[in-house]
């Protein structure tokens, strides 16, 4: 399966818990023999590969066990400023704001006409 905006938040997990579960066997380690060597209980490996919710450090942990750490690069890559942002040489936004807001109407002191 293809991890795209079509899939719901279950067949994702679904999918990372196969992708997580192919790459354990590939490095030929159990479920308990990965639990030691990340540091977390065997029952968060199975969690994880059975598609279930697990914490991101744990996730984090796992992934360094398997030498897949590097995947997380690709999951969010380090984007400091766009092509457009370094031709105008502007510094990359750092926040949004949000638009000031408009008046009902013209104001008017009284004695203006």
């Amino acid at each position: 399966m293809r991890i795209d905006a079509f899939a719901n938040d279950e067949q994702i997990l679904a999918e990372l818990g196969e992708r997580l579960k192919f790459a354990r066997v590939r490095s030929e380690l159990t479920q308990d023999q990965l639990a030691k060597e990340s540091g977390v209980g065997k029952s968060t490996v199975e969690r994880a590969e059975n598609g279930k919710s697990v914490q991101l450090e744990s996730l984090i942990k796992i992934l360094r066990a398997l030498n897949k750490l590097s995947s997380l690069e690709a999951l969010l890559p380090n984007t400091d400023a766009t092509p457009f942002e370094i031709l105008k040489q502007k510094k990359p936004k750092s926040r949004v704001r949000s638009p000031a807001p408009k008046p009902y109407g013209t104001f008017k002191w009284g004695d203006e006409e």
